[in-house]
């Protein structure tokens, strides 16, 4: 995590996206939010509550068993709200790598 924290230092952005199977529901959280709330707090999870409230939600759709994640919406939400630019590009058939 440690690590996460530091690339945002050159102008990535750097965040996990959070699932909660449960709830049909996913969040973006920065990197440096989940650092924060880890060192701050005794609990060692992260309530959906928080990612409500400090998250983007992520559109979703399940396919089988796995979820597809609207990652092009996010990025352009992302891109809204801050100066830095993304592109996403396919890396493979089975993943996408988003540059920044």
């Amino acid at each position: 995590m440690r690590k996460l924290t530091e690339i945002e230092q050159i102008g990535v952005s750097a965040g996990f996206i959070l699932n909660f199977r449960d709830l049909s529901e996913s969040y973006w959280v920065e990197a440096k939010k989940v650092k924060g709330i880890w060192e701050k707090s005794e609990r060692k999870s992260i309530s959906v509550e928080w990612c409500r409230t400090e998250g983007i939600r992520i559109e979703q759709s399940l396919k089988r068993v796995r979820f597809y994640y609207d990652i092009p919406r996010l990025l352009e939400e992302l891109d809204s709200s801050s100066s830095t630019h993304y592109k996403v590009f396919n890396a493979s058939l089975s993943r996408d790598l988003i540059l920044i």
